[in-house]
């Protein structure tokens, strides 16, 4: 039999090594953090892949003289090979199910492969010739295997992106250079002279990316995860807060009812406590049920007419105490419109327009709201400034946290400057604020225009 040399030196065989155990530690953590059962049995994988890689190492190194220690390894590399990529099969599964393959079938099938590899390495080790018969055994087995894992990763329907793809391409390329040098094999019993392709460096690459891909099939999986959370928890939040909408009213109702028939003027003062607190319990669940629709809501751009929202605005906010007390100045231009979804605007403004009128200065003699319209290319905006009290600018980068007041005195639930953020993300805005301690406050909103 002529001359045939190995697809890839020692030096090869240990760089996989190398790169084998980096992929199974990090899989190993993410597996653990991240609760993913599949990627724990990849890391079990790829730690028995790095023992079949130095054992290969040293089975093509000049070293490798001694009968004994050829067969042993011969016997090592070809059941951690067989393990490593039945592993990987369960693996595929697990992804797939998302669930843990059970003991009983996996512990079979890893029987099943340490018998196998101990039978193909028995084969093989009487005569150092046959070592090619074992390098193209190993290669048949793992091209195919690796080509039909990629597959069916590429047609599970439960998986998608392009971490999975990255993933499977690379499974499916991998395989098919292993497949390639099943040819050894073949030449090899023709008795023709056969020199293996140095793949080695293009594994290399294939494995790399396999871990790359593998990041981001987890970061795509967390994203979706979150996605999946955030949306049952907006739905749970909205739902709670519009069932709590109703009890709320009946309180309030019937503290009127008890007031009518209520004549001691104690009793009346404790009534028109509970009145106050149950009123700022209905503020809070309006709150975040404004909160709620502004993030589901779907959007619907239209032509809207500034004068008319700042009306519709207005009559919200002229039923709050001291609304009337407010003079509002606008000048009303039939050339203030704009692009834009109506309901969302209107949210925003309003929530401007009531912190105007709340933190007014009760010691200025003509408290004001100026609202004024811009347009300019491309943008149009809005400002909403008063003399009220006005914010500390300590106060300035937080008072759009959710929450967060920037007074002891503040009447509000901390959530309108938030809604206004968070609305504004949505539509493509922004939002500045200018202020002084007892000089007033001035909001400027942007909103962007389609070309």
């Amino acid at each position: 039999m002529s001359e045939v040399v190995a697809s890839q030196t020692p030096f090869l065989y240990l760089a996989q090594f190398v790169l084998g155990l980096g992929i199974g530690i990090m899989l190993s953590y993410f597996g653990r953090a991240y609760s993913r059962i599949y990627l724990c049995t990849w890391s079990f994988s790829a730690y028995t892949f790095c023992v079949h890689a130095i054992t290969f190492a040293y089975l093509t190194s000049p070293f490798s003289t001694d009968p004994l220690l050829r067969s042993t390894g011969g016997l090592v590399s070809s059941i951690f090979n067989n393990t490593h990529i039945v592993l990987m099969f369960i693996g595929v599964a697990e992804a797939i199910w998302q669930k843990a393959v059970k003991k009983t079938p996996r512990r079979s099938l890893i029987a099943i492969a340490i018998g196998a590899g101990a039978i193909t390495a028995a084969a093989f080790a009487i005569d150092p010739k046959d070592f090619i018969y074992e390098i193209g055994s190993v290669a048949l087995i793992t091209g195919v295997s690796f080509v039909t894992s990629g597959v069916i990763l590429l047609i599970a329907s439960s998986l998608r992106g392009i971490g999975v793809r990255i993933v499977a391409g690379c499974f499916v390329a991998y395989g098919v250079i292993y497949l390639y040098d099943v040819n050894a094999v073949a030449m090899s019993i023709t008795g023709e002279g056969f020199l293996l392709p140095q793949t080695g460096i293009v594994k290399l690459v294939l494995i790399a990316l396999i871990g790359l891909g593998l990041v981001i099939w987890l970061l795509e999986d967390e994203q979706a995860e979150l996605r999946k959370t955030n949306s049952e928890l907006d739905s749970f939040i909205y739902s709670t807060s519009h069932d709590l909408r109703a009890p709320v009213a009946s309180v309030l109702g019937l503290i009127n009812v008890a007031r009518i028939d209520t004549k001691d003027s104690k009793s009346l003062e404790f009534l028109k406590l509970i009145e106050g607190r149950v009123q700022k319990l209905d503020q809070v669940i309006g709150d975040i049920l404004n909160l709620s629709r502004a993030k589901k809501t779907e959007l619907r751009y239209e032509n809207v007419d500034f004068n008319a929202l700042l009306a519709d605005s207005m009559s919200d906010v002229k039923f709050l105490e001291d609304g009337k007390k407010i003079e509002i100045r606008y000048f009303e231009s039939p050339g203030n419109k704009f692009i834009g979804d109506y309901s969302l605007t209107k949210m925003v403004l309003g929530n401007l327009l009531s912190n105007a009128v709340k933190y007014h200065s009760p010691s200025k003699p003509d408290p004001y709201v100026e609202v004024q319209f811009e347009k300019a290319a491309g943008q149009v905006s809005f400002v909403v400034a008063d003399n009220g009290e006005g914010i500390d600018a300590v106060h300035h980068k937080k008072i759009f946290d959710m929450f967060y007041r920037a007074s002891e005195k503040s009447q509000g639930t901390g959530l309108g400057l938030y809604i206004v953020k968070e609305t504004l993300a949505r539509i493509g805005g922004s939002v500045e604020v200018r202020s002084r301690k007892g000089t007033g406050t001035s909001f400027k909103v942007t909103l962007e225009q389609p070309a």
